[in-house]
């Protein structure tokens, strides 16, 4: 059993928290200041723990005395304690997440924040957080059209890059740096650091209160505090000190863009209150910007160009000569291994590197030092799997309109071990299921259905009421006994998730 403490803030002692053994899940060997000192340890119950250590051999023993279960088993990593201990390139080397995205088997969200995972990004390091790009640059239309490339900032380029105009400004100041005794640099600034986390979160707590003492108990001006999407990102287009990226909770959480605590934050320069979150006029509300936000991360143009966003940020245009040709560059205490506070000897010096470090931002470990391949497209996934479409096909077309309109089962071996279904609804959306086993011998799969809303009719070829046209159907596949590897199902049942009306009877598939 692990115990840990810490002080949440000035109004209560330190609290105690207990995991046992049993419970984790998951361990990360994490930098702190730089140096691997720190431990991150996930339990079951979807908490974690951050631990500062004195030194890696401390780490080492942590370690040791934890269960053996390396980084987790969604990674497709062996449970071992060097797994635990790992730098963080040999993670995404060894794991099979890479490989997933490209080849459309997990979203670009999981994505990234599997990278933000293994390059020790975490909820609990507010110096080192999950890092998100600003995906569109289109707030003030009354709609967005996620099909138009006009409407995303240019992933290939940094946010201080964005525009011809202030790339050039930003290279003029790297040539000015050269004059300088530490090395050069185009940013000064950071795109993450515990200020701007602060700042995007500043109406939740804890959030709130450690805003507060960062400003010396004081909300900041109102001016200055997050109270507008579009006026975010403007700032980050005219200001000089502005080039910060987004956190993940910008695509899940609505209760950043509200005021549900009922803070004071004033009024800006135009008279407008800022205690709540103006929004785009596309966007409804808070939930309905969330939904689009996270759709165009989704969207095709991200899919084609996200690979080389993730070389400026975790990947080969990270540093070195690559960085200064992407105008990529920051200032030296950002990077792993161009400073070590361990080594200076004078008190004062070493405090004042420790928080340029802990406040001014982090740059990640460099995960990849070769560009990073881009996502495939969907129709090279699809010929990969399916050499020939004209194969073993079943059409479940018993009832007119069905929104499921073609099932096909994948027989590959080499590239499916498990039994896969491939699905195409009536508005063509495609989707690659693989089974679920439950009870009874039985695998079930949802085939995702057309979003239109289209008449349904019962096998009496009678309408089934409204409240029963479900929008997802459930696929029940069953067989007398597991099936082999790559073997096709047999027959196929269709039903509505309430089954309440057979849309299909057994069915066979050849």
């Amino acid at each position: 059993m692990f115990s840990a403490s810490e002080s949440r803030d000035t109004s209560r002692e330190e609290e105690n928290y207990k995991f046992y053994n049993v419970d984790v899940s998951a361990v990360f060997t994490r930098r702190y200041l730089h140096l691997y000192r720190a431990l991150e340890v996930f339990t079951i119950g979807h908490k974690s723990w951050l631990f500062v250590l004195t030194d890696y051999e401390a780490v080492r023993r942590a370690v040791a005395s934890l269960p053996r279960v390396g980084v987790g088993l969604q990674y497709g990593l062996p449970s071992r304690r060097q797994i635990s201990l790992a730098h963080p390139r040999r993670l995404l080397r060894e794991s099979n997440m890479m490989d997933k995205w490209r080849c459309r088997e997990i979203s670009n969200f999981d994505y990234l924040m599997f990278l933000n995972t293994i390059a020790g990004r975490s909820y609990n390091d507010l110096g080192q957080y999950p890092i998100m790009p600003w995906i569109l640059k289109n707030y003030t239309s009354e709609t967005l059209d996620l099909a138009d490339p006009s409407n995303y900032r240019d992933l290939s380029r940094s946010m201080g890059a964005q525009t011809a105009e202030r790339a050039a400004k930003f290279r003029d100041k790297f040539e000015m740096s050269k004059e300088g005794v530490a090395p050069p640099f185009h940013y000064g600034t950071h795109y993450s650091t515990p200020g701007f986390v602060l700042m995007w979160l500043l109406r939740l707590e804890p959030y709130t209160t450690m805003f507060l003492k960062l400003q010396s108990g004081k909300f900041d001006h109102p001016c200055r505090i997050f109270s507008s999407v579009a006026q975010a990102w403007e700032n980050s287009q005219r200001d000089m000190a502005d080039v910060k990226e987004l956190i993940p909770e910008l695509f899940y959480l609505p209760e950043v863009f509200v005021n549900d605590n009922r803070y004071e934050l004033g009024e800006d320069e135009e008279g407008n209150s800022v205690n709540t979150v103006r929004l785009p006029p596309w966007a409804r509300d808070h939930h309905h910007f969330l939904q689009v936000h996270r759709e165009a991360l989704e969207s095709e143009y991200v899919s084609s160009n996200l690979h080389k966003w993730i070389d400026l940020i975790f990947g080969v245009s990270q540093r070195g000569e690559q960085a200064e040709a992407a105008v990529n560059s920051f200032y030296y205490t950002t990077y792993e291994g161009m400073c070590d506070p361990s080594q200076v000897d004078d008190p004062v010096i070493k405090e004042a590197l420790e928080e340029q470090i802990r406040s001014f931002g982090q740059t990640p470990p460099q995960l990849l030092t070769t560009p990073h391949p881009a996502r495939n497209s969907i129709q090279h996934v699809l010929n990969a799997n399916i050499k020939n479409l004209n194969g073993i096909v079943s059409v479940l077309n018993p009832v007119k309109d069905h929104p499921v309109t073609l099932v096909k089962p994948l027989l590959n071996p080499s590239l499916h071990p498990s039994p896969v279904l491939f699905t195409v609804s009536a508005n063509q959306t495609i989707t690659t299921n693989k089974f679920v086993p439950s009870i009874q011998n039985a695998y079930q799969v949802f085939v995702e259905s057309d979003p239109t809303p289209r008449p349904v009719r019962d096998p009496m070829d009678r309408p089934c009421p409204r409240s029963h046209q479900a929008t997802l159907c459930r696929l029940t596949v069953k067989y007398s006994s597991v099936p082999a590897s790559g073997t096709a199902p047999s027959r196929v049942s269709l039903s509505t998730p309430a089954n309440r009306y057979k849309l299909c009877l057994d069915t066979e598939i050849w």
